[in-house]
């Protein structure tokens, strides 16, 4: 084209305006500057203010999208990694901001290099009257602007000359993944073809970077407990001190029950990342409901793992695990994962959805929306146990309540694989067509 590339992007950068985000976000900003500025009677600064800071906007969002373009089209390991890395920091960066906000605003005088952030910048832009401070704030948000835009240049240039995601070519000894002899997996007291089942679910998720960023997602228990201790201290002192006898298990039950709440993308879509691998369970001469119970397995593995991880962390910060605290949490634990099983097979035959690279690894449409009163459901058991033990004022109540559940939630979830099984028999030709590739013709 009789274009440079500087210009190219210059163009594309102006377009960024034009999207849904800044059709908001632009006159949102220029109403703010007209406010602060007809509040301190200086509307020409005020309006001046917000050039900087709409470009630090647009800046941003186009480099946001840049990079994460970029990353898409990397190497899919590397850059499905990344980009969940940058989801899970991001979700964990937020709720710790909204745990530390209060404190920011009550003792924003003491800190001064808040105003060097973006965000004090334009702030200090519209509260300030002083020349040099105006000019300091102007200066620092624009800079922020202008290292964006470069970098967003610097990554769009690379890509459009076809410089990113080379690697040298490996060599032929290197190609093959072939391992002589290799038999798989031989489960302890389970059969060869549930083993390799298990097998090829647990390697699914080892290698699926979301489910391995999913494991920094409990961290955000631990902040706001970390945050909020004073209050549950003083809750404590003041409450019902008798109910939290019966009850001191149950922050402990309810990060458990977060680990199942964030796997819902797993255990309700359970079909989404098979593509032509469910073609092979088609053909493959295996009982559909091993089929079931290997995935709801390896869900359950990984969420003993992110729980263990996350009990431990709460050990050491803590100190507040006992063992009978730790027995509670045990037998929720497999209510969570029969509930959440049995619930999450019906879900994924026959609501099934194919999951593609650089989505959300969520649950949405009608999966997502039955899946929101099983949440409910799934948070009985440890309440109902808890009631049980206060108004009988029996520790062993409890527990016993909480043993019965157990049995009868087990009970539910293996009646209830033989109908699910049948059901996959029937409707896993249509699973294929949902989740295969749309080339896969």
């Amino acid at each position: 084209y009789p274009i440079t590339l500087r210009k190219l992007f210059a163009v594309d950068f102006v377009s960024e305006l034009t999207t849904l985000h800044s059709v908001f976000a632009v006159p949102a900003l220029l109403g703010v500057s007209i406010g602060a500025g007809l509040g301190s009677g200086n509307l020409t600064t005020a309006l001046l203010a917000a050039v900087p800071a709409i470009l630090f906007g647009v800046a941003l969002s186009k480099w946001l999208s840049t990079i994460i373009g970029s990353l898409v089209r990397r190497k899919r390991a590397r850059g499905e990694t990344i980009l969940a890395l940058i989801g899970a920091v991001a979700g964990l960066g937020a709720a710790a901001a909204g745990q530390v906000a209060p404190y920011i605003f009550k003792h924003a005088e003491s800190l001064p290099w808040l105003r060097w952030t973006p965000p004090g910048a334009a702030a200090s832009l519209l509260g300030t009257g002083d020349t040099i401070a105006y000019a300091i704030s102007f200066l620092t948000l624009s800079a922020y602007a202008l290292v964006l835009i470069a970098s967003t240049y610097r990554i769009a240039r690379r890509a459009a000359l076809g410089l990113e995601g080379r690697r040298r070519p490996r060599d032929a000894s290197e190609q093959s993944t072939t391992v002589e002899g290799y038999t798989g997996w031989r489960l302890p007291f389970l059969s060869p073809d549930l083993s390799a089942l298990i097998e090829k679910e647990i390697r699914y998720a080892m290698r699926n970077a979301q489910v391995r960023m999913m494991a920094l997602m409990p961290l955000l228990l631990i902040l706001l407990r970390v945050f909020n201790s004073g209050d549950m201290q003083n809750m404590g002192r003041g409450g019902p001190n008798e109910f939290l006898t019966y009850g001191s298990a149950l922050f402990a039950a309810g990060g458990v029950f977060y680990v199942f709440v964030i796997l819902v993308g797993l255990s309700a879509n359970s079909f989404a990342f098979e593509e032509g691998g469910m073609r092979t369970l088609i053909l493959a001469p295996v009982d559909r409901r091993k089929i079931l119970l290997a995935k709801n397995i390896a869900v359950a593995v990984i969420a003993s793992v992110f729980s263990t991880a996350l009990l431990i962390l709460n050990a050491i910060i803590f100190r507040d695990l006992t063992v009978p605290n730790l027995l509670f949490v045990l037998l929720c634990f497999f209510i969570f994962a029969a509930l959440s099983s049995m619930v999450g097979n019906w879900l994924s035959i026959h609501f099934p959805k194919r999951q593609d690279f650089g989505k959300r690894m969520n649950v949405s449409g009608v999966a997502g929306l039955l899946f929101i009163p099983m949440i409910v459901v799934l948070a009985i058991p440890p309440f109902l146990a808890t009631l049980v033990g206060y108004f009988t004022r029996s520790m062993f109540n409890q527990y016993l309540t909480l043993l019965a559940l157990n049995f009868l939630s087990i009970g539910l979830y293996f009646v209830a694989l033989n109908f699910q099984g049948r059901g996959l028999a029937r409707r896993e030709i249509d699973i294929l067509e949902v989740v295969r590739e749309p080339v896969d013709e």
